[in-house]
């Protein structure tokens, strides 16, 4: 699998997945229960931690995907330490696409990139994707450091709802055609419209 990961990953990417690579060996999963279409793991963090934490991974045997309560696969884009642990369950030598992030790969500056509708973004738009890719990390960032502190959450729960307000004001007058003064609240201040 590391092997595989080296070839396909920047090199960047390699480094953390090696590290998740390596805490697997030291996670093991244990079979709760089990039906007709699922399987539902446990995985306890390790003992030297000081709080016992408990994660459960649910395999849907009929999309054969694996998915952990952590959410660090969803949120960040690389298999968490849990989901190649379970991997490793099923003797999976190599990692399956579908836990493959287009994202973190060699190619992926050299591929064309659609959007939903399947038109080719290039230019100006994809200036636009690079911004977004920021802009997401950068909050990221900020909510895992303020969601261990609720005075901070709220304070970045305020701000985030201020910045949102404002951000839609801007684009409401820029839609209207409106001017306004640098450096006024748009929602109280006269706005300039274009002549007819």
């Amino acid at each position: 699998m590391e092997k595989q990961m080296a070839e396909i990953y920047t090199s960047k990417i390699l480094l953390k997945f090696q590290d998740e690579l390596w805490h697997s060996l030291l996670t093991m999963p244990q079979l709760v229960r089990e039906n007709d279409t699922h399987k539902m793991y446990v995985v306890e963090s390790s003992p030297n931690d000081r709080v016992c934490i408990v994660w459960e991974i649910a395999y849907d045997k009929v999309l054969d995907y694996a998915s952990c309560t952590c959410k660090k696969f969803e949120s960040e884009g690389i298999p968490y330490r849990h989901i190649l642990a379970f991997s490793r369950l099923l003797i999976n030598i190599a990692l399956p696409n579908q836990y493959i992030m287009k994202r973190w790969t060699r190619v992926a500056k050299t591929q064309i990139i659609f959007d939903k509708q399947g038109v080719k973004i290039s230019g100006k738009r994809s200036s636009m994707l690079m911004w977004q890719a920021k802009l997401f990390q950068l909050a990221l960032e900020v909510i895992d450091k303020a969601i261990t502190n609720e005075e901070v959450s709220v304070i970045m729960n305020d701000g985030l709802q201020s910045l949102l307000d404002k951000i839609k004001s801007i684009v409401i007058n820029r839609k209207s055609g409106c001017i306004v003064e640098k450096g006024s609240n748009a929602n109280n201040s006269e706005s300039l419209k274009d002549p007819s």
